[in-house]
């Protein structure tokens, strides 16, 4: 019985970490939208500034798709 909770326990925690970095794309997306510096978006986020460059490429922000 242990190892079937861990196991679903296991599989909670992977799901919870999927959307948490879902939320975390969207939040960087909108912010820089809004027009926010990726380094002041790396920095609340606690993410490198590569991280927030990576998740924005491809993305229009301001009318134009950056790449």
């Amino acid at each position: 019985m242990k190892s079937r909770t861990t196991n679903e326990n296991a599989l909670l925690e992977q799901k919870l970490d999927t959307v948490i970095s879902l939320l975390q794309h969207l939040l960087v997306i909108e912010l820089a939208r809004e027009g926010t510096p990726k380094q002041t978006i790396a920095k609340h986020l606690r993410l490198a500034k590569a991280t927030v460059v990576s998740m924005t490429k491809g993305v229009k922000l301001d009318g134009r798709q950056h790449q």
